[in-house]
């Protein structure tokens, strides 16, 4: 069997386990934001200063992403706040959320 056959089967497995006994996994949580640093780094080594000229050559591209990201994606938070009849400190909080770019974990993922 492959890791890429491996990777989902035991993202599930470990979300199962957790979900039923939460107390095994729980202890670990404070390795949740270095390992995600980690991942970053990783993801990052892979880049060449190629991938950064091809960005440059395509603005528009890039413009749609940071309007899509920072303003398309909190009003989508506020809309569903709002539909959900959420409380004022909850909406707020989903807003931000709404804001901040995310991934790290997709990105492992998609790679």
């Amino acid at each position: 069997m492959s890791a890429t056959f491996l990777f989902p089967v035991g993202a599930v497995l470990i979300t199962v386990l957790s979900y039923f006994y939460p107390s095994l996994l729980a202890p670990h949580s404070n390795f949740i934001i270095p390992l995600l640093g980690l991942v970053m780094l990783g993801m990052g080594m892979t880049l060449r200063f190629e991938n950064f000229i091809e960005i440059c050559k395509r603005p528009k591209v890039v413009s749609i992403g940071v309007i899509l990201q920072f303003l398309f994606m909190p009003m989508l938070a506020y809309l569903v706040s709002i539909i959900m009849g959420l409380e004022k400190s909850l909406l707020i909080g989903l807003v931000l959320v709404g804001s901040c770019p995310g991934g790290t974990a997709s990105n492992v993922i998609c790679y």
